[in-house]
């Protein structure tokens, strides 16, 4: 199933700027040909499909940044990346900094990989998922287009953690004061999915 996000994605840029992404199309399902790049995956677990464009070349990450996203996520720290397992059509990846537990490699494709730790994250949260394993793609043309695979139990919830990591990724990174909302609405959410 696709959800039709044009309406949703004119919202999200009323409210921004200085849009970082372009959200093209979530699509939820079963996608087998994903599977083997991510040990992790649960195969009878569905999965979404995002798939979103880069707008604009990324600047670097900030401590100050990153200090925001550990208040906003404290479980980010808990994560784990596939390690010595990343590789990609275009070489093995290199991390940039050892003591992060997401792999960041200094290219664009960095930014994007984070927002799929942010999904995967509020969807532990707000699903209460103990684990959840996802995995971003890069395009060879378009450079600047992505898939993001991340196993999703319910389809709601699952457009919601997208919103809403795209939303406060953007925000941190813009400087926007709105912060303190957002663990706010992380635990509305989570409070209504757990009745």
């Amino acid at each position: 199933m696709t959800i039709n996000i044009c309406k949703h994605a004119k919202l999200l840029q009323t409210k921004l700027l200085n849009l970082m992404f372009r959200l093209v199309d979530i699509t939820f399902g079963h996608f087998p040909e994903v599977l083997h790049h991510n040990h992790r995956f649960i195969p009878e677990r569905g999965m979404m499909k995002i798939t979103l464009f880069l707008e604009k070349e990324p600047q670097r990450i900030e401590s100050e940044a990153w200090e925001k996203l550990w208040q906003i996520f404290p479980h980010l720290r808990d994560h784990q990346c596939r390690g010595n397992l990343c590789t990609t059509q275009f070489g093995q990846l290199n991390q940039v900094n050892s003591s992060l537990p997401i792999i960041l490699t200094g290219d664009s494709i960095d930014l994007v990989h984070l927002l799929e730790h942010l999904i995967i994250d509020l969807q532990c949260t707000i699903q209460g998922m103990n684990v959840c394993s996802g995995i971003t793609c890069n395009y060879k043309q378009p450079p600047n287009k992505y898939d993001i695979f991340v196993e999703c139990l319910d389809r709601r919830v699952g457009f919601l953690t997208v919103i809403l990591a795209i939303d406060i990724l953007q925000s941190i990174l813009h400087c926007t004061p709105r912060l303190s909302q957002c663990a706010l609405l992380i635990q509305r959410a989570a409070d209504f999915c757990h009745g």
